[in-house]
């Protein structure tokens, strides 16, 4: 969470492919609603990648 300078209180990970290249994510838990930066490490036998969003969370 940029403007409040913290992170999730939370660890989340992958824990089950659903096919067609959709993974479910688990232990999201976001502590307030604001302006959140989400980013995935993805990495796959030696070949890894960053993908980055912006979340915008309303009450």
């Amino acid at each position: 969470m940029p403007e409040h300078g913290h992170g999730l209180p939370t660890q989340p990970e992958a824990t089950e492919y659903l096919g067609d290249g959709k993974y479910l994510i688990e232990g999201l838990k976001f502590s307030m609603p604001g302006w959140w930066v989400i980013k995935f490490n993805i990495a796959s036998g030696s070949q890894q990648d960053i993908a980055v969003f912006n979340l915008l969370l309303k009450e």
